[in-house]
């Protein structure tokens, strides 16, 4: 296998620690230590990177039906906050969070395992995980009612569906589509939307022994305006 990704995570825009264990099985497991300043890792305001904090240059480029579905969130957290007796994010009705919201959630208690032809992201909050398949298959079509996969149409999920591809030793792709509507899940905790129509491009890239960096991409018609795309 070209590249190895067995190591702690390391959010965007977030500074993580790890140890290594001592003993007969340091070489096989790491700790994830806290991460840096007290509630680091878990993202109220959005993405660090583009929060959503009314400033211009962080606002998202929604189309008019975009921004219709964000004014309709009422969110706890972001610019746009109400009060808890207003809310109606799907997390507090017991859905999962999804993806990409989970990556935006609280990074620092996640973990990464992998194999010869998958790698699973398990998240901690809400016990929830997801799988990367690395065994070459295709990326499946997205159609009205879910995806298309060898000709079978199946169902959308939370998590969608990700195939990656090592794009060199150090240097992870992945892309999902095949997520839940709208009104299911979110883009992250103050209420940004996502079409069930988009797809998510990570990268992910190894840092240094110990850790690695993490991107990612939204890119969608229906809610975001997209440039340079047909």
């Amino acid at each position: 296998m070209p590249g190895r990704l067995g190591q702690p995570a390391v959010g965007q825009a977030e500074n993580h620690r790890c140890e290594q264990e001592t003993g007969p099985a340091a070489q096989h497991r790491r700790h994830v230590g806290p991460a840096d300043g007290p509630g680091a890792g878990t993202q109220a305001q959005g993405v660090p990177a583009k929060p959503n904090n009314g400033k211009p240059e962080n606002q998202l480029p929604y189309t008019p039906f975009g921004l219709e579905l964000y004014r309709s969130h009422k969110a706890l957290e972001g610019i746009d906050a109400v009060l808890p007796s207003e809310d109606n994010d799907p997390r507090n009705r017991c859905e999962p969070l999804g993806m990409p919201r989970s990556n935006h959630y609280n990074v620092r208690l996640t973990q990464i395992f992998q194999d010869e032809y998958k790698i699973a992201i398990l998240y901690h909050y809400d016990n929830r995980w997801r799988i990367i398949w690395t065994d070459g298959r295709q990326l499946p079509k997205v159609v009205p009612e879910g995806v298309e996969i060898g000709g079978e149409v199946r169902e959308r999920r939370f998590f969608g569906y990700s195939v990656g591809r090592w794009v060199d030793d150090n240097t992870l792709e992945v892309q999902t589509v095949g997520m839940m509507p709208d009104d299911r899940v979110w883009l992250d905790s103050t209420g940004r939307p996502i079409s069930d129509q988009v797809r998510v491009t990570e990268t992910f890239r190894r840092v240094t022994m110990t850790g690695w960096s993490g991107r990612r991409r939204s890119t969608t018609r229906r809610c975001i305006h997209v440039r340079g795309r047909r």
